[in-house]
């Protein structure tokens, strides 16, 4: 009876450990992760040009992402995986506000940008 007993701890703990690898591996649940200090870059500088005017200064230049995915994906991701960037083709002389706008790979939602805009500075070329 006492050996049929341990069989049983024995089986049950085995089914366990099955159950547990499923769910983790199988099933691949959605989570959430940080990626910090993505690099911002700064499109339609040559347009701003060609209408006379430049930046004068982006203080900012990295931001912090929120982004879901599958876990397994979530593992593999590098902060080099997003692409952030501000166009500023067509912005008028003056300080304004432009959002940040964020590329990534397949499969991965980005949730959330901080700094949502950067604040920049636009001025005529001299």
């Amino acid at each position: 009876m006492l050996r049929n007993n341990k069989l049983n701890l024995l089986i049950s703990i085995l089914i366990a450990i099955g159950i547990w690898l499923y769910v983790v591996l199988v099933v691949n649940p959605v989570a959430e992760a940080s990626v910090e200090t993505v690099s911002v870059e700064v499109t339609g500088v040559e347009a701003l040009e060609a209408d006379g005017l430049t930046l004068e200064k982006v203080p900012v230049r990295t931001v912090n992402l929120t982004v879901s995915a599958a876990r397994s994906e979530l593992v593999k991701l590098e902060d080099e995986d997003f692409t952030a960037y501000i166009d500023v083709e067509g912005l008028a002389a003056g300080k304004t506000s432009v959002r940040v706008l964020v590329t990534g790979p397949r499969g991965v939602e980005v949730l959330s940008v901080k700094p949502a805009a950067l604040d920049v500075t636009v001025v005529e070329l001299e």
